[in-house]
């Protein structure tokens, strides 16, 4: 596929992510960090899928990577025509992961992925189902587990890497598995929904154990089988401890509030020195174990403490939701998280540390980080902006625009950041060639792209632009609000001169898409809200389509209700409209609905055809398919939508663009 990224743990250790727990801490991506000591060899064996991506060797300042995107579809389909291409390797939330060396990491998350960085690349590897993957933990390389939600009441999704693959383990009690871990193969422990009882792996079956308290326990941590630590969200009943035979809860704790507050985060060196962390009233929370007795530890940390990981005595790392703290062994340090990874000041997930010069961020759409001795960086690096709208002169000269005045620029081998010049969300982009193109957005903002630079060009009388479009010809226009109407404007070559004739009488109309056509055929689309009188129901949304007959606007009546969000077409007389009824279709005479949508389907906000046998458009996070005979649809799960946007080269290579800096690719 060649799309490539922007130029320019000790046995026993484990890390768990839960949902809404971390929901109630952070809106913000879930993260986590994981470093790798350097001894193990990779052991991923045939289970790769082969998109992958390679990483460089690690240095302070890691260079980018050349990189492909892996499968866009959920399960990790080698034969998946879509591929990511921001962010790479891929956007899927990841929430949890784990580390046998640094040649030897895992990461999981939601639609069933997994990844595996191998000391070079991240490879995606099938996991055989689809269900969201919220914790992982291994014994060793060949000894790896993953769990999280369930199909139903009585079968949580368990899975296990034996060193060639992931297959389902037999285990039928609870439904969504909050943690697991443990201290060897043969000695695995599982937490499930509150009020179902931890289960325990002894290498041949699993043994139920009295129900722990009435809370859910959210991690876990072993320095023998006779020896694990266990906590919760709700910690009236403390940190509980398995010494062999039972749990307890006996153990004080250094905190003089009643119910102890929530503790979310373990991890220990030995069975002399464990760490918790957690928060109360918004405010850290740090205890230690010496072996005999939890002592409370100051921080600097300014807010909750999420996730605690370390590789020995001077190394412990605590994942706070503003900052990073860092133990040194005699005192503690906030690390810079600025610059690349803003995400890292509000992330609450998990933490899992071997070493100071090798750590691993990853979050939500899939967003990655490497920690490299001194800071972080993107590895590899990618745009975190909304994408809005795409177009491109060809498949190797693509355009990309969207919040905060980003463009990117696709050379056939990487994304590229090009100034702007502004910082208005940016919400078109058209063009007829690599050295003629447009883009508009927000407060009337207009640019032209001349081949080497992007350049402002007024556009009087314009508050708001919505779309924009061209000809072969050079000629463009953009639609979008005045002052107190409609706006229209048609460039002449030298300026944009407004168009507003037939516009009288349509001062609500919210104009919202723009086709243009050859030999002067232009329509634009919007909708005509109802207007609301006293006490009565207010009547449905008009949808109003406007042909430009060569001196004034003339509009096209139809039935449809809803509204129309874009309007595409294939000749003069075949012309495609979408919004809130579905597709609909002019024939030269009238409008009818081609494609209708059922009562939970989110509108059709964008369409994009090659001819009238390819014609594409998107809704919420669903992409529907003309192929001249029926319409096929497919919906994503991505935590990047609704999509915003399409463009092909032609019907078989394909972009598409959305929240999170979110690009696709579709080529056979």
């Amino acid at each position: 596929m060649g799309d490539t990224g922007f130029a320019g743990a000790p046995r026993g250790s484990h890390a768990v992510c839960d949902d809404p727990l971390m929901l109630r801490i952070t809106t913000l991506a879930l993260g986590l960090l994981l470093g790798c000591a350097s001894s193990a060899r990779s052991t991923t064996g045939s289970g790769g899928v082969d998109a992958s991506v390679d990483v460089p060797a690690l240095t302070d300042a890691p260079p980018p990577a050349r990189v492909e995107g892996l499968p866009f579809s959920p399960g990790c389909l080698a034969d998946d025509s879509w591929r990511w291409s921001n962010p790479l390797p891929q956007g899927q939330t990841l929430t949890a992961a784990w580390a046998a060396s640094e040649r030897d990491v895992w990461a999981v998350g939601v639609a069933g992925t997994i990844l595996h960085f191998d000391g070079t690349r991240w490879r995606c590897v099938p996991s055989g189902t689809t269900q969201d993957l919220r914790t992982v933990w291994g014994s060793g390389p060949d000894d790896v587990w993953a769990a999280g939600t369930g199909r139903g009441a009585g079968t949580p999704e368990i899975l296990r890497w034996d060193g060639r693959r992931w297959a389902r383990a037999a285990y039928a009690t609870g439904q969504n598995v909050l943690a697991i871990g443990g201290t060897g193969p043969s000695d695995v422990w599982v937490f499930s929904d509150p009020n179902y009882p931890a289960m325990h792996w002894d290498g041949a079956a699993w043994t139920r154990t009295p129900t722990v308290g009435s809370q859910s326990l959210r991690a876990l941590w072993g320095a023998r089988p006779d020896d694990v630590w266990a906590i919760g969200f709700d910690s009236a009943y403390g940190i509980w401890h398995w010494d062999g035979s039972a749990w307890n809860n006996r153990t004080p704790l250094p905190f003089t509030v009643r119910p102890y507050p929530p503790l979310l985060g373990i991890w220990g060196r030995s069975a002399g020195e464990v760490w918790a962390v957690g928060y109360y009233a918004d405010e850290p929370r740090v205890i230690r174990w010496d072996g005999a007795a939890w002592q409370r530890v100051e921080t600097p940390a300014t807010g909750p403490l999420v996730r605690v990981w370390g590789s020995g005595e001077r190394d412990v790392w605590v994942l706070g939701v503003r900052e990073i703290l860092h133990w040194d062994g005699s005192a503690w340090s906030t690390r810079p998280v600025g610059g690349m990874v803003p995400e890292l000041r509000a992330v609450g997930a998990a933490v899992v540390v071997s070493g100071e010069r090798d750590a691993w961020f990853v979050g939500q759409g899939g967003h990655m980080a490497r920690w490299g001795g001194e800071r972080w960086s993107d590895s590899p690096p990618s745009v975190r902006e909304h994408q809005r709208a795409v177009w491109g002169a060809s498949d190797a000269d693509v355009w990309s625009v969207g919040g905060q005045g980003t463009i990117l620029h696709w050379d056939g081998a990487a994304w590229q950041r090009v100034p702007s010049g502004t910082t208005e969300d940016l919400v078109a982009v058209w063009g007829r060639s690599a050295r003629d193109a447009w883009a508009a957005g927000a407060r009337g903002t207009s640019l032209r792209w001349d081949g080497a630079r992007w350049s402002a060009v007024p556009v009087p009388g314009a508050t708001a632009l919505a779309d924009g479009g061209g000809d072969s010809g050079g000629g463009a226009w953009v639609v979008g609000r005045g002052a107190r109407s409609p706006f229209v404007a048609r460039w002449d070559g030298t300026q944009w001169v407004p168009a507003l004739a037939g516009l009288e009488g349509l001062e609500r109309v919210e104009l919202r898409a723009v086709w243009v056509g050859g030999d002067g055929v232009v329509w634009t689309v919007g909708s005509l809200p109802p207007v609301v009188m006293g006490e009565g129901r207010p009547g449905p949304t008009e949808s109003v389509a406007l042909r430009w007959d060569g001196a004034s606007w003339v509009r096209v009546t139809t039935d449809i209700t809803g509204g129309f969000g874009d309007v595409w077409g294939a000749s003069a007389s075949e012309i495609y409209a979408v919004g809130a009824a579905g597709v609909a279709r002019w024939d030269g005479a009238r409008w009818a609905i081609a494609l209708g949508l059922g009562d939970t389907d989110p509108p059709i906000e964008r369409l994009w055809g090659f001819d009238a046998r390819n014609l594409w458009a998107i809704g919420g996070m669903t992409l529907r398919r003309w192929d001249g005979v029926q319409w096929t649809a497919t919906t994503f799960r991505v935590p990047h939508g609704p999509f915003a946007d399409l463009w092909g080269a032609d019907a078989e290579h394909l972009w598409l663009v959305g929240g999170l800096g979110l690009v696709a690719r579709h080529t056979r």
